[in-house]
């Protein structure tokens, strides 16, 4: 769901015009580079934000609503563009985890049959819980989906 090119350019010149100025003034200060401005204040930019950066942390703010909220606009998505998908793809489905866990722990013998060790050291320090699943976003401490965080992260992905 990215604007269109047309778009990002003219908004990217507005930017640019704002920035250092237009052609009908006769002298321009570069402030900053142009890769600068994106970077915060602690790296020595300005703190705004790529325009690429923030619609993709904006479709992903989408993707979190679908996944997470129970809502109308989530059901009526989920029936126009989910419907010839296979149903544990789409809700939150228990149905492989439990073949692996018992009451209180995990069937260490079924994991070791399919996974390398490494992961089954992983996954036993894992607690079994009876709870349903719950999405969390790793990048904020109280698990709650942030734009500023999604968009932090696709700025450090694009750089490096």
């Amino acid at each position: 769901m990215d604007p269109p090119t047309g778009v990002v350019n003219k908004i990217s010149k507005m930017l640019n015009a704002y920035f250092w100025g237009d052609d009908s003034q006769p002298k321009h200060i570069h402030w900053k580079t142009w890769d600068l401005i994106f970077l915060p204040y602690s790296e020595g930019g300005i703190g705004c934000r790529s325009l690429k950066d923030m619609s993709m942390a904006f479709d992903c703010k989408l993707w979190w609503k679908f996944r997470k909220q129970e809502s109308l606009w989530s059901w009526v998505m989920k029936g126009k563009y989910c419907r010839l998908i296979h149903a544990n793809l789409i809700t939150t489905s228990k149905t492989y985890v439990l073949e692996f866990r018992g009451n209180s722990n995990w069937k260490l013998d079924k994991l070791t049959s399919i996974l390398p060790p490494k992961l089954v050291n992983e996954i036993k320090d894992i607690p079994v819980s009876n709870q349903a699943d719950k999405l969390f976003w790793k990048l904020d401490k109280s698990g709650a989906f942030s734009v500023s965080s999604c968009a932090e992260l696709f700025r450090h992905k694009s750089s490096s």
